[in-house]
């Protein structure tokens, strides 16, 4: 509460109203009298966090059950036997008192921190340097720190405070700053952006936090805001649709093909031809037999989320913007990261076939290209994906 105060905080609400606090910076609690109160003070353990947010030690079990058999996460020496590259943003789909009732059960899965929706409260439930079950692929899960947040995707409003917001970016940096985790999103995913390792498992990947999460702020309060740095020719653009405004109607949010109320949405559609009602791009992951994507609020078929870089492909001498039919979407960038291979892409051809999937969804090696392989542009760590793909996959 404090921080907003002391920053200020502008937004537009879904009606179009505009609330605009000014900031003031010097403004500070008087805990004078917290002592007096006494309240409750929370285990810190083992905890991993920043000194700027509450955090309480709630440990997941690690348990041996024979056979080679074991639970609910695995025992490591990271940084020093492998890198933390990525920090993976996941909400919960349950209440609080049930998310670490599953937390603290060993045949269950297991994350390393729990954000509490009403005001932030982090729980850490397994170290940093041990390697949790989340991202439902192990190549993820062995390179990342999985955050779950407490809501439901369908219900942001209710669920996705501010509060939990800003606690979380404080995590996040302090997580970067700790590990060297570039902050963009190509190493800031949703679990909504991580792959399947194999062609099996690309149906049962997980759809949250969902196109309600709202990237652009998340990443505001991160000290990295998208802003364009290219011209508007540049082969290479960033998804940033801009969110109160843009509202595109998602289905099943409470029953099966009923409209979603209207909202803000972080995400965008891909289509076949720069028009609204152009096909949309398949997903022949998510649809082996070709199906058309849909508008489901799960469906991620064709689907980009805010902050990912697209490349546009050039097509008789100028841009094709077939992937998206709202330019207002996208923002350039520069194409020399891309030139390199560090920007993995996707790119719509005449056809309307889709390239490199993985570009799509995360920036991350592999993902939902044609026979499952890695798809053009996939990035140095493609390779590595590939052994993963092999690896049995833990967490989900």
């Amino acid at each position: 509460m404090y921080d907003v105060i002391r920053t200020g905080e502008r937004r537009t609400t879904d009606s179009g109203q505009r609330v605009s606090l000014p900031g003031a910076p010097g403004l500070a609690p008087d805990r004078t009298q917290a002592a007096d109160l006494g309240l409750r003070t929370a285990d810190t353990g083992l905890t991993e966090c920043p000194k700027t947010v509450a955090c309480e030690w709630i440990p997941a079990p690690y348990e041996e059950f024979g056979d080679g058999d074991y639970g609910n996460h695995d025992k490591g020496d990271r940084p020093a036997s492998q890198g933390i590259d990525y920090i993976v943003v996941h909400d919960t789909e349950a209440t609080w008192d049930t998310t670490l009732k599953l937390v603290q059960n060993p045949e269950y899965v297991s994350w390393h921190y729990s954000l509490r929706s009403s005001d932030g409260h982090i729980a850490q439930h397994v170290p940093l340097k041990d390697v949790a079950w989340h991202a439902g692929n192990w190549y993820v899960n062995s390179k990342s720190v999985g955050l779950e947040h407490e809501g439901f995707l369908t219900s942001p409003d209710a669920w996705y405070t501010e509060a939990m917001y800003r606690t979380s970016a404080r995590l996040v940096k302090y997580l970067a700053k700790r590990y060297g985790i570039p902050l963009d999103r190509q190493h800031v995913l949703g679990h909504d952006n991580v792959p399947g390792t194999t062609t099996a498992t690309i149906r049962g990947m997980h759809t949250d936090p969902g196109p309600y999460w709202d990237w652009a702020h998340y990443f505001k309060l991160l000290g990295r805001p998208f802003t364009p740095s290219a011209g508007p020719d540049s082969a290479v653009v960033t998804v940033r649709p801009r969110y109160a405004k843009h509202q595109p109607l998602y289905t099943g949010c409470v029953k099966a093909g009923q409209p979603c109320a209207p909202h803000g949405s972080g995400a965008v559609r891909l289509h076949t031809a720069p028009a609204e009602d152009a096909p949309l791009v398949k997903d022949i992951g998510l649809r082996p037999g070709g199906q058309d994507s849909t508008n489901g609020v799960n469906d991620t078929g064709a689907r980009a989320s805010t902050g990912q870089p697209v490349r546009r492909r050039r097509a008789q001498g100028r841009l094709d913007r077939d992937l998206v039919p709202r330019p207002e979407g996208l923002v350039p960038q520069s194409g020399r990261a891309a030139d390199r291979g560090e920007l993995p892409g996707a790119a719509a051809d005449a056809e309307g076939r889709c390239h490199g999937r993985a570009g799509v969804r995360t920036g991350l090696p592999g993902g939902r290209g044609v026979r499952g392989d890695a798809g053009p542009g996939a990035g140095p760590l493609a390779a590595a994906v590939q052994a993963a793909r092999r690896a049995e996959v833990r967490g989900g």
